[in-house]
Order: C-alpha cells, then sequence, then structure tokens
C-alpha cells in the first residue's frame, strides 16, 4: 500500500472527520492513522501512479472480484487521488537523474512517485523502503509494520 500524507508543518485546528471507516478491513493503515492528521488533513493523498499500482495488483489477481470490492472500498474512504503532472514529470525527470548520477537508480513506478512527493512536500507511506531510502530529502513512513 502506498500513499502519502501531509506533513503537519504547524496546522492547526480543522473538522474531525468520522473514524476512518474504511480503514477498518485494514488494520495496518487504519492503526498508523494518527487521529489529528485527519482533523488537521482530512484525506490520504495517494497518487495516480500508485492507484494504477493497486488496480493492475486487483486484475492480476486470483481473486480479483475480492480485491477490487476491497479496493474500492478503501477508495471510498478519506482519499483524494492526485493525478501525476508535468510539474511531476520535471521532478521525477531530475530525480532520476540524480540517482542514476549516484548509482543508486530506483523502479520506474517509485521514481514518479518520489518524484510527485518531493515536489508537493508530501510524506510517501510505503513498504519499499530500500527503494524509497536511496531518495535524498523524500520523507517517507513504512505503515507495513505492525
Amino acid at each position: 500500500m502506498r500513499g502519502w500524507r501531509r506533513r503537519p508543518a504547524g496546522c492547526r485546528g480543522g473538522v474531525s472527520p468520522p473514524r476512518h471507516f474504511p480503514f477498518r478491513d485494514f488494520p495496518s493503515v487504519d492503526s498508523k492513522i494518527p487521529g489529528p492528521t485527519l482533523r488537521v488533513h482530512p484525506h490520504i493523498l495517494v497518487s495516480s501512479v500508485a492507484l494504477f499500482e493497486l488496480w493492475y495488483g486487483v486484475a492480476k489477481s486470483a481473486k480479483q472480484d475480492f480485491n477490487r470490492k476491497r479496493l474500492e472500498t478503501f477508495l471510498s474512504g478519506p482519499i483524494l487521488v492526485i493525478p501525476f503532472d508535468e510539474a511531476d514529470s520535471r521532478s521525477a525527470g531530475a530525480l532520476r537523474a540524480a540517482l542514476e548520477a549516484s548509482g543508486k537508480p530506483i523502479g520506474a513506478y517509485d521514481l514518479l512517485m518520489a518524484g510527485q512527493a518531493l515536489r508537493h512536500h508530501l510524506t510517501l507511506v510505503t513498504s519499499g523502503v530500500s527503494e524509497f531510502s536511496r531518495v535524498k530529502g523524500l520523507s517517507w513512513q513504512d505503515w507495513a509494520k505492525p
């Protein structure tokens, strides 16, 4: 599962949303979402690149109906999909050049998401720590660990 949460940059207040209903089927995610985060930023941001990876996982799954319903349930929650745009492309292109020059490239989709997260100053949520830890300046968290 990959997504983002906005960095709490001194923000205060906000409306408290309902408890993350769709995440009850995703205990590793639900347990990591701090209440104050959703009060300040009531959405979990998901890159359109990550969404592609999730739908690909559904399509290649042996349990397509089950996993499609699970993904649809997840997306019905406080999710906001962030499109990958031209400025994100520039950011990811510069990142790819820097990583290749340092001899530490990462996978193409991870590269796109890292470039997008850097551009938007977002914390990337991932279980792919080995890839994202190579990206200088990227804020990331591993929510897959209990």
